[in-house]
């Protein structure tokens, strides 16, 4: 398949990966830098050598059944997270308040309450390697956002504190500033970038040989936040979803598909899933909780956290590209 204007090589056909490139915003500057994807077909779940690493025994029922998927057309997806000077561009000119910034966010909760589920919640260590031994936990400090997530960020980590809502309402105003079709990426375009080719890669296998004090203490097997320009690509061109343990960021990504607790009449053509339990939204990807750093994990969440953001991707893909220099 070759959609007009857009340049394919021999060497994307082969990789996933075709050109990378910009969309200018009406108002001034532009859109996140975006790279296109050729589409293919790949198997999407649960694989025999996901059993046989840390942390599970057996394949957990929400990423069964495994099942072929064909992408159908070429589409592209942000090279990096969205991050904090981008989305920063969209408050300042929408005037936008996050869901953490509409509920209350600076208003502790009395002692032994739990905070409103709007909020941004906090996980006590959160960018503090080796702070904490144990299992990761999440506490309930308030008056975080995007602006302040609970540790040091600059321009260019990744934005997080961010709902689905405020995902999504990011995505319409990129469509509208650049005139082209941005969004969420479904749950399978997802994980095809996420693979990009391959079946057997995992994570866990990165920390597959390490003792079980090890694989419990989450800051041994997991960096601290970092900018999000400073990692390698994986074969698609995508940065944060690489094979490098030193090039994951977790902070996990917002898909536009409803919760299913399995993928029973999941469709096979790289859509996304509007059946199920439409309150809650599917995140996929790395964020601070055991298990998530694995490319076949997810989760259905109704709130935010610190370890949570987005990309887009821009489907369908048609017409010139303005290509990065």
């Amino acid at each position: 398949m070759r959609l007009p204007g857009i340049v394919i090589t021999v060497a994307a056909l082969h990789a996933g990966a075709a050109e990378e490139f910009t969309d200018p915003l009406q108002s001034g500057g532009t859109g996140p830098l975006m790279v296109s994807i050729y589409p293919a077909k790949f198997e999407m779940g649960w694989f025999p050598v996901d059993t046989d690493r840390m942390f599970d025994k057996r394949a957990p029922e929400w990423a069964k059944p495994r099942r072929t998927v064909q992408i159908e057309d070429v589409f592209a997806m942000s090279k990096d997270e969205v991050t904090v000077a981008e989305f920063a561009e969209f408050v300042q000119q929408t005037r936008y308040l996050t869901l953490a910034e509409r509920s209350g966010a600076g208003q502790r909760p009395a002692i032994g309450l739990r905070p409103p589920e709007k909020q941004c919640l906090h996980t006590p260590w959160a960018g503090h390697p080796g702070r904490r031994r144990g299992p990761v936990g999440f506490d309930f400090d308030t008056g975080l956002t995007w602006r302040n997530p609970g540790y040091p960020t600059t321009d260019k980590h990744p934005v997080a504190c961010i709902a689905r809502e405020d995902a999504t309402a990011y995505a319409k105003w990129l469509a509208k500033e650049t005139g082209h079709p941005y969004r969420l990426p479904s749950e399978a375009e997802w994980e095809y970038a996420a693979r990009a080719g391959r079946s057997d890669w995992d994570l866990a296998m990165l920390v597959e040989d390490n003792d079980a004090d090890t694989r419990n203490d989450i800051q041994s097997v997991f960096p601290s936040p970092g900018p999000a320009d400073e990692r390698t690509v994986n074969a698609f061109g995508l940065r944060g979803l690489g094979t490098r343990l030193e090039d994951v960021w977790f902070v996990a990504e917002w898909t536009v598909d409803c919760w299913h607790p399995n993928y029973e009449g999941a469709p096979e053509d790289g859509e996304p899933r509007r059946d199920g339990d439409c309150r809650k939204g599917v995140v996929r990807g790395h964020m601070f909780r055991p298990f998530a750093g694995r490319n076949v994990v997810r989760l259905g969440e109704t709130t935010t956290e610190t370890a949570l953001g987005l990309r887009v991707v821009r489907s369908p893909l048609s017409g010139p590209l303005v290509r990065a220099d």
